[in-house]
């Protein structure tokens, strides 16, 4: 049950397991992985308003993210070959702020562009930017660079705001479900799908009251998906879509 009022964990508390971004006594918390989601719904609460070439060189640079840790893990039924950005394979936001942000604010201490002026050169696991000198006016150095450069500053800073903002660590920092710098995460997907459904009640309550409204909506459509995608692709195991079948209650569905 998909539960966006919190209603039903206290009054199902004997048949259900209750997860909730806060959990009470009893309860177990709720971790929805951002790299799960689909692509197109969590670039825009990360970023904002993007320009297409730009989001276009984003996805890019997260399908590489992702075939460079499929590489690394060969996970099971994962073809590489058809491989893409909305593929649930983890990759680490951290490490893509970093690549993006580093552009963004080079210098270089000559013109062919060849020496670097940085000062400082960051971390992307404490989300700190590499520091350059200002660029210089005219031909002075150090200069400007034009290498990769996206114009998305303002984007960059609003995601750097969503992953420092504590409200949205159940999905930007999930736990056991956090890609490190590498992308690989200690656990994956059947782990989180084992917690939700491998218990051993009948109801399992997914509690949403906590989630801010400006996720709300996208990560209803994560979760269904996350889910829906599980039961079919494992629709001939025993945990799968036709010797297990499952029903989906989502309360308040009449909302927009």
């Amino acid at each position: 049950m998909i539960d966006i009022h919190g209603e039903y964990g206290h009054a199902l508390k004997s048949a259900a397991k209750v997860f909730r971004v806060n959990p009470q006594d009893g309860e177990s918390a709720l971790f929805v992985p951002y790299w799960a989601l689909d692509i197109n719904d969590l670039l825009p609460f990360l970023l904002g308003k993007t320009e297409e070439k730009a989001l276009t060189a984003i996805t890019d640079k997260i399908l590489a993210m992702k075939l460079a840790v499929s590489k690394v893990k060969k996970y099971p039924g994962v073809d590489e070959n058809s491989l893409t950005a909305d593929s649930p394979v983890p990759f680490s936001l951290k490490k893509l702020w970093y690549e993006l942000i580093d552009p963004e604010v080079k210098t270089w201490l000559d013109a062919a562009r060849s020496q670097t002026a940085i000062k400082t050169p960051g971390a992307a696991e404490t989300l700190t930017a590499p520091i350059y000198p200002l660029p210089a006016l005219g031909s002075a150095s150090p200069f400007a660079n034009n290498i990769g450069v996206l114009s998305i500053r303002r984007q960059l800073d609003q995601l750097r705001s969503r992953l420092l903002d504590k409200q949205f660590d159940f999905m930007l920092h999930p736990g056991k479900w956090e890609p490190g710098i590498d992308g690989i995460p200690t656990n994956d997907l059947p782990q989180l799908l084992d917690e939700w459904f491998g218990h051993d009640k009948p109801i399992t309550v997914l509690d949403l009251s906590g989630v801010p409204s400006a996720v709300l909506l996208r990560l209803i459509g994560g979760i269904l998906n996350i889910i829906y995608e599980a039961l079919f692709w494992g629709r001939e195991m025993s945990e799968g879509g036709r010797k297990r079948p499952l029903l989906v209650v989502m309360e308040e569905a009449h909302l927009p």
